[in-house]
């Protein structure tokens, strides 16, 4: 399981700017650190963690107050169909905690999908490694970070 300290250390090794905010709390949802640091959840981004029927892992990064439409997302990418990875699958392929993924730092064999709605954003909140640290982050760096993804604009679902 990789920790806050190795993404910190990931950073530092390639010179990317970045801030690692310490919670006093564990956080799960977009809404709690929101609530916690006091942003709003479109400063936030997200990073979920899907997998495809013959287990292809597909990394979406949106904005905090999106959701993936699923079916939109598989047809974009040409799959058959995506499910929302379970807690130990996401540690698993990812090596970070549900709840703590950042947006960087990920595995080679991750598709990895960025919203473009982030892409307008001076710097944005993201998973800080585990439940209780999150990462402020430029959306250029994480596609510095990031060079083989995707860049979608994520529908917002109603």
């Amino acid at each position: 399981m990789k920790t806050r300290k190795e993404l910190e250390e990931f950073l530092k090794a390639r010179d990317i700017k970045h801030e690692i905010l310490e919670l006093k709390s564990q956080t799960y949802t977009v809404e709690q650190a929101s609530n916690l640091i006091g942003v709003s959840a479109q400063e936030i981004a997200k990073t979920l963690v899907f997998l495809s029927e013959d287990g292809l892992p597909v990394a979406v990064i949106l904005r905090g107050d999106k959701r993936v439409p699923q079916r939109w997302l598989a047809k974009e990418l040409s799959l058959r169909r995506l499910r929302l990875a379970r807690p130990h699958e996401v540690l698993g392929v990812i090596g970070y905690v549900a709840g703590g993924v950042p947006p960087v730092d990920l595995p080679n064999n991750v598709l990895v999908v960025v919203d473009e709605d982030i892409l307008s954003k001076h710097s944005v909140i993201a998973g800080g490694g585990d439940e209780s640290s999150l990462l402020r982050i430029s959306p250029n760096d994480i596609l510095k970070l990031n060079p083989s993804s995707k860049i979608l604009r994520v529908p917002t679902e109603t």
